[in-house]
């Protein structure tokens, strides 16, 4: 059964000790040898690091950008993100969604 492909990407970097010297002063060739000896491509491990879904933004990292951008939003959502900034607890749902709609709408 062949390995998959993140499963042989871990392994590439598990044998690299068996590399040879000349290719130990090549680092890009070091990794095409491990990648090859495998029977991966490039593209395969491009695809693989492509596919990886993107970490989701939790409601601190959205306010931050939203405080960075503050000059970007009108007078009222301004006025929320900087209360919401100095908001002690978790917000509520109401202000959750106030503060998601405002993180994927700004300009």
């Amino acid at each position: 059964m062949p390995p998959t492909r993140l499963s042989a990407w871990s392994s590439c970097w598990a044998c690299s000790a068996v590399c040879t010297t000349a290719s130990a002063r090549r680092p890009g060739l070091k990794a095409h040898e491990l990648i090859r000896c495998h029977g991966l491509t490039w593209s395969d491990i491009l695809l693989t690091v492509a596919l990886a879904s993107p970490p989701k933004l939790g409601w601190r990292d959205k306010l931050a950008a939203c405080t960075a951008h503050q000059h970007c939003l009108d007078s009222h959502e301004r006025a929320f993100v900087l209360s919401l900034a100095r908001w002690r607890g978790t917000p509520t749902e109401k202000q959750l969604a106030w503060l998601d709609h405002i993180y994927e709408n700004w300009p």
